[in-house]
């Protein structure tokens, strides 16, 4: 079994039914529609966006090319109908995530953001939100020279790639082609997700993140014990 988290772009709850109707099996294997709801998309300028979340023992390749094709089809019987449409809003479907469970999605509106003050017992309030949505967001965990720091780490990192992908895989188009690797996986033309393993970033935010107290408290909190703790770096 696999999740697979939608992003579509417009986001019309009429897709949502539409998509829903319209895709109930993949080669006979049975597609379960779980959530929905509304998200900003931070690569696209806070772009307004319909996620879906779909559960079966699919390939995120077979129902990415499914939902595309019937949202595509979709808006297109719309603007037919309405020949007065203007400014509309190019279709897109891209994947946003992948889990071997099903991935709870937040309503509209809710916000993972707890900031600290000296009003709010940021312990309690942080824990409490990773415990019913196992995320959690900071604004400010670190300053303004160790984000220029991460940030030329996470550079280099991208850049080492490109460059592996060029010496051994020469024959992928980076933002044309589809591939999956361990290391990285293309998403949707020039999106991609790198995991950053073994890198300087992943040792940097060891050092300056999983180490602070704040931090390394919420965890225990959370988890019980933090010794012999792993964690995963993406970007």
């Amino acid at each position: 079994m696999i999740c697979i988290l939608i992003g579509v772009v417009p986001p019309l709850k009429s897709v949502l039914g539409h998509v829903q109707n319209r895709i109930s099996e993949i080669d006979g294997k049975k597609i379960d529609w779980h959530d929905s709801t509304i998200a900003k998309d931070a690569d696209d300028n806070d772009k307004p966006t319909l996620i879906l979340s779909a559960v079966g023992d699919f390939s995120p390749d077979e129902i990415l090319c499914a939902v595309n094709t019937e949202v595509r089809q979709f808006l297109s019987e719309i603007s037919e109908r309405n020949d007065n449409m203007e400014n509309e809003i190019p279709p897109r479907c891209e994947i946003w995530a992948s889990a071997p469970c099903p991935l709870p999605l937040m309503p509209e509106g809710l916000s993972l953001l707890v900031e600290k003050n000296e009003e709010s017992n940021w312990l309690k309030t942080a824990t409490a939100t990773f415990q019913e949505w196992g995320l959690l967001m900071q604004s400010s965990m670190l300053n303004a020279d160790e984000i220029a720091e991460l940030r030329c780490l996470v550079d280099k990192a991208i850049t080492e790639t490109h460059q592996m992908i060029s010496n051994f895989r020469p024959n992928i188009k980076l933002g044309q082609d589809v591939f999956s690797f361990k290391e990285i996986a293309s998403r949707s033309q020039e999106r991609f997700d790198l995991r950053l393993l073994e890198t300087d970033a992943i040792r940097f935010v060891e050092r300056h993140v999983m180490k602070r107290l704040d931090v390394a408290a919420l965890l225990e909190e959370v988890l019980g014990s933090v010794e012999g703790l792993d964690f995963d770096l993406s970007v």
